[in-house]
């Protein structure tokens, strides 16, 4: 029975994973060599954030670069029903080349569901709105 009760207590789980499968293009239109580095992660509000799935920096002269992220979690924070997924993209596709986190907004899933499919992430990183920061990682 405690060890039931220390299960329940940090959100071990008990349920059916769920695989999560994220894509879509990224666009760069200021021309020349630009870099990026994307992750799907799955927020928490009182515990670290989960990463599922990243890609390495890469750099490429091509306008337009697709991404595939895929991973799965296997429960949630205690008390929380659903997941919060997002993907973050760290470029430098920016005036001056600095570096620039760009957070797609996150999306809400059922814990258990079991395969989650997020095909609409397709970002104009030329433009796009972020976050300045000094590293990839």
């Amino acid at each position: 029975m405690k060890v039931f009760l220390v299960f329940l207590l940090f959100g071990i789980p008990f349920g059916t994973p769920t695989n999560f499968k994220a894509w879509g293009d990224l666009a760069c239109y200021q021309g020349g060599t630009w870099c990026f580095y994307a992750e799907l992660i799955e927020r928490d509000h009182f515990f670290k954030d989960d990463l599922l799935d990243h890609m390495g920096v890469r750099c490429t002269t091509s306008a337009v670069h697709p991404f595939v992220l895929a991973g799965q979690e296997d429960g949630d924070e205690p008390f929380h029903k659903f997941y919060t997924i997002s993907v973050i993209v760290k470029h430098n596709c920016t005036k001056w080349g600095t570096i620039k986190a760009v957070e797609k907004i996150p999306k809400y899933y059922p814990v258990g569901e079991g395969t989650v499919e997020l095909n609409d992430l397709d970002m104009d990183l030329t433009m796009a709105r972020g976050v300045f920061t000094d590293t990839y990682f």
